[in-house]
């Protein structure tokens, strides 16, 4: 397969050379052993990023994934990749497989729910190349994890992840980490990485015990063949967002010939955070029975669904200790509004690996256990990250509020939507450009 030279006509927010940050070398350890507790999206992009920092230094990183459950997989139905996102993935040399099982929308759009009147587009598909360098793809998170982990048993080792070994304890000493699994074994690591999301093990170990807060909002979500439509829809190559009062949906091609489909609503009584809890179908054609035959037609072949409660949690003011570190949903779950969970996640990876490089100048034979390294990466790798996640958490946030709008609220909402994107049709999509076009920064 000839490969796509993204980036190579980016526009104004993309950044050549970004590769050139991760030669300086992890020389500055001459061997590091890194455990990652957890092998979904983050934990496995981690991993990649940490093997790929210098590849004549393969041998110097020595890289064990930890994941409880027995075999490889990823809850959930369809996932976003924006080009913030889509960039790391190109440097880990995945993006050209990623376009292979994905879709690329044309578009983001904001329409009422009973008629599919448009108030909002961002253009997507080739305008975001031109404007970010890397396309925005909507895939499948089943097919993104088999990707992330084919790259990880081929790069690392076929036992790189070790199955039904959850991590039961993590202590955080002055000059390593020590990690006990839920098999018995234990072992001592330079660096541990804690990817193992919203109910993480290794999150008290920094020090801080966030909080979860219920948001009022429950979410179903589901997969349905695209043939339920006609090819004239616009859902089947765009992002939708459906409006209501105190609701809101969103449907997008998952580039397998099915169409995703998540419905929020709020609801008070039912806090369920699993993501495997079923639902009723016949309860969700109720909700929406009197919006667009379109969104109808989708939930009528639903066979199946899910539904969880949305929790938020603060982002925390501590992500690392001496020697253990968190990343992803670990650290900072993200409400769903804003479509950056895994991106997050993603960009988290590299950030990290970035860090621990350490300027080329004062790169220097057998430190790899001294704390000073360590303590500074880390340092430098929160530093990096904190002020962006946050800004992100609060962008869902928003997002969340403008969705569950009361009726009149929701019309005034929708009425200034229309102006702006008539009066000024650049708005939205300059309002993405600190999102989209984020590179990840050389350590300072």
């Amino acid at each position: 397969m000839v490969r796509t030279c993204w980036g190579d006509n980016a526009g104004q927010f993309a950044r050549k050379g970004v590769l050139a940050n991760f030669r300086s070398g992890l020389s500055v350890y001459e061997q590091v052993d890194v455990g990652i507790a957890g092998a979904g999206i983050a934990g496995l992009t981690t991993a990649l990023t940490l093997n790929g920092l210098n590849p004549q230094l393969m041998d110097d990183v020595r890289i064990q994934l930890f994941e409880r459950s027995s075999a490889p997989g990823e809850a959930g139905a369809g996932i976003q990749i924006s080009p913030n996102g889509c960039s790391v993935l190109d440097r880990l040399g995945l993006l050209d497989p990623l376009v292979d099982i994905s879709a690329a929308p044309v578009a983001i759009r904001i329409v009422s729910a009973r008629n599919q009147r448009c108030h909002v587009t961002v253009p997507l598909g080739s305008a975001a190349v031109l404007r970010y360098g890397y396309p925005y793809l909507t895939v499948h998170r089943q097919a993104l994890h088999e990707l992330l982990h084919s790259a990880v048993t081929d790069q690392i080792g076929q036992d790189a992840i070790l199955f039904d070994a959850g991590v039961d304890e993590v202590i955080d000493h002055p000059d390593h980490g020590l990690l006990r699994l839920t098999t018995g074994e234990q072992m001592t690591l330079d660096l541990v990485v804690g990817a193992d999301g919203i109910h993480s093990s290794v999150r008290d170990v920094v020090g801080e015990d966030v909080l979860p807060r219920f948001t009022g909002h429950v979410a179903w979500r589901g997969v349905v063949p695209q043939s339920v439509l006609s090819k004239a829809s616009p859902i089947t190559e765009t992002i939708t967002s459906w409006m209501a009062p105190g609701c809101h949906a969103v449907t997008y091609p998952l580039g397998d010939g099915r169409i995703n489909i998540v419905f929020v609503e709020e609801e008070h009584d039912w806090q369920s955070e699993s993501w495997t809890v079923r639902g009723d179908v016949e309860m969700l054609k109720e909700r929406v029975q009197h919006w667009h035959p379109d969104i109808r037609a989708l939930v009528a072949s639903l066979s199946e669904v899910y539904r969880w409660a949305l929790f938020d949690r603060p982002v925390p003011s501590q992500w690392y200790g001496h020697h253990v570190v968190l990343v992803g949903d670990s650290c900072h779950a993200m409400l769903p509004y804003a479509a950056q969970g895994a991106v997050m996640a993603i960009e988290d990876a590299e950030q990290l690996a970035v860090s621990l490089v350490g300027p080329p100048s004062t790169a220097s034979k057998g430190s790899a256990r001294g704390l000073a390294d360590f303590s500074s990466a880390l340092a430098d790798y929160q530093r990096h990250r904190i002020q962006r996640v946050r800004w992100v958490q609060a962008l869902a946030r928003r997002h969340g509020q403008l969705f569950h709008l009361n009726k009149w609220a929701s019309a005034a909402a929708r009425l200034g939507m229309r102006i702006l994107n008539t009066s000024y049709p650049a708005y939205f999509q300059k309002r993405n450009d600190w999102l989209m076009g984020y590179q990840v920064p050389p350590r300072r």
